[in-house]
């Protein structure tokens, strides 16, 4: 088995008939990092989503976004880590969703 860099993993899923995320921990206790899923939700339609994770890190590993009126995924035009605890997704047209960022701290 492979040793994986991180002790702690979160996998977060969509289920697309519920329409809600579902977190799922693994315990892995091989090293000094946690792999963390944090999700924010968009209610107003905007091209850019800034999302307040506040967990003090810029290291991440997945942005993953479900538009609400189609439950589809969509993925951003651009996404920017503004700093350890903000990051903004955009996008060319306006929507309200989920987005769930995953991130090593």
């Amino acid at each position: 088995m492979a040793t994986l860099p991180f002790s702690n993993v979160t996998n977060v899923f969509f289920d697309k008939e519920s329409g809600e995320f579902i977190l799922r921990d693994i315990s892995l206790d091989t090293g000094a990092f946690r792999l963390v899923g944090f999700i924010h939700l968009q209610v107003v339609e905007s091209t850019t989503w800034t999302i307040e994770h506040n967990l003090g890190s810029e290291n991440i590993s997945g942005v993953h976004v479900i538009e609400d009126t189609s439950n589809d995924q969509v993925f951003p035009d651009n996404v920017e880590v503004v700093d350890v605890n903000t990051v903004v997704i955009s996008f060319t047209e306006a929507m309200s969703g989920k987005a769930t960022l995953v991130l090593f701290i």
